[in-house]
């Protein structure tokens, strides 16, 4: 229910479970999403020290790059990275352009993995769905926000060839 990758303890180890796995469909038809959870690195800055006593907030795509091959070997046929950081966008939600996308989640998705299938992201409260390719071609990933308040709900898609283990559509 929690995922957490990049939140370390004193021992060195995640607060909470850091990947996630959930299998759709039976047979020969089934395909397995991997989950990897992040919370931003500028936790430090948002939040009462004393509420995070002893964690520390390791870099988003480091940890997420770095997980990636494990969800792989468990069977996961996408990825799908969950984090707390966002963008800001100069156009409506359901534009898929990403005109105008600025903000600190960027440096993020331009070191994350191409391995990745759609980022969940947040923070900024702004809606919006974006084609990453559009802005940076060796990136094929969906970057997506729904908003704040229940303001939106994001329908992501994918269509999985659970024969190749591999998104065909996104």
């Amino acid at each position: 229910p929690f995922l957490t990758a990049n939140t370390i303890t004193e021992t060195g180890l995640p607060l909470l479970a850091p990947t996630g796995l959930k299998s759709f469909g039976k047979g020969k038809a089934r395909v397995t999403i991997g989950f990897i959870g992040l919370t931003l690195t500028g936790t430090t800055a948002l939040v009462a020290p004393a509420g995070i006593a002893g964690l520390t907030f390791a870099d988003e795509a480091e940890t997420a790059n770095r997980l990636i091959p494990r969800l792989k070997a468990q069977g996961a046929d996408a990825i799908v990275v969950l984090i707390h950081q966002g963008v800001f966008t100069t156009v409506g939600p359901n534009d898929k352009s990403c005109g105008g996308m600025t903000g600190d989640l960027m440096p993020v998705l331009d070191k994350l993995d191409p391995a990745v299938d759609v980022v969940v992201s947040g923070h900024t409260h702004v809606a919006y769905i974006c084609d990453y390719a559009k802005l940076n071609p060796a990136k094929p990933f969906l970057v997506t926000s729904a908003g704040k308040n229940g303001m939106f709900l994001s329908d992501i898609r994918l269509t999985i060839d659970p024969v190749a283990g591999r998104v065909l559509a996104k």
